[in-house]
């Protein structure tokens, strides 16, 4: 019994206690998932989870593979699996964590049986903690890394792509964007002074602003949780964004900055993907990045 109450307990710190870059639609629906959680209900991931690994070996054969294993035939490339909301530490019986998918990353690196790497994405994003490690570490890759657009690739997904040297589309209904911050909040004090529940908050002599910017918002005043917070998140998102799509995107003519998705045709003259193609482009592209 310990283990399963101890995930949930854990899980639900981190949906609930935390906050996210991701696609607004996508966190409305992880509302049911917590409840499930809250209810003792048993919890479905999905079955293909980030970190899957696929190996393409030199004579375009393509197997299941180990991040760490050394079995892989020289000449091989990897495609490496990013998919669902992700967080930054591994999930009980679950999905791994962006620092997992970070270690396995630096060990497809490593190995010198791995030409490249290709980022099979298909995520809406997930939490600001974990994200700038990731993307960090995508960036600092040696070997030639292409991202792949498989569905989606929102907010802080973007975040990680985009620091390949390579942003393709799987096709004309792939979807990127979503670069922004925002977060949204429910007051529930009214329902409960109405049942006749009173609410007290003391604070030590000292700490005059412990969750006043929180409290000031529940008030309907949100400039000192939007300059305080939101804003210095979403400059370093942004900030990145520009870097790594400097010379590609041009805010003039169209600012992807603002919280947008785009599809299909409209990310690639946007400047926020490169190109479009199957899955066997990326795979011969990194090959061909590699020599």
């Amino acid at each position: 019994i310990y283990q399963p109450i101890t995930m949930s307990f854990a899980l639900i710190r981190t949906i609930a206690a935390q906050p996210w870059l991701i696609q607004p639609d996508y966190a409305q629906q992880i509302a049911p998932f917590v409840a499930s959680l809250l209810n003792g209900m048993p919890i479905q991931w999905d079955q293909m989870q980030s970190g899957t690994l696929l190996i393409v070996s030199a004579s375009s054969e393509m197997r299941e593979a180990n991040a760490s294993a050394d079995a892989i035939l020289p000449g091989s490339i990897a495609i490496y699996k990013i998919q669902g909301p992700l967080m930054k530490q591994d999930q009980f019986c679950g999905p791994k964590g962006m620092d997992t998918m970070a270690a396995e990353l630096q060990a497809l690196d490593a190995n010198t049986n791995v030409e490249g790497i290709v980022l099979q994405i298909d995520s809406p994003g997930g939490t600001v903690a974990g994200t700038e490690n990731l993307a960090r570490t995508v960036a600092g890759l040696t070997k030639p890394v292409v991202t792949y657009v498989d569905g989606t690739m929102a907010s802080a997904a973007y975040w990680i792509g985009s620091r390949a040297s390579h942003v393709m589309m799987s096709g004309r209904t792939a979807a990127v964007g979503s670069i922004g911050t925002m977060m949204s909040m429910a007051d529930v004090k009214p329902v409960l002074e109405k049942a006749g529940v009173k609410f007290h908050t003391i604070r030590a002599s000292r700490s005059t602003d412990k969750n006043a910017d929180m409290e000031l918002a529940m008030q309907g005043r949100y400039d000192n949780l939007r300059t305080k917070l939101l804003d210095p998140l979403n400059k370093a998102f942004t900030d990145t964004i520009e870097t790594n799509r400097a010379g590609k995107i041009d805010l003039e003519r169209e600012d992807v900055l603002t919280g947008k998705m785009y599809i299909g045709k409209h990310a690639l003259k946007a400047g926020l993907a490169a190109t479009m193609g199957p899955l066997n482009d990326a795979v011969a592209m990194v090959r061909n990045l590699s020599k």
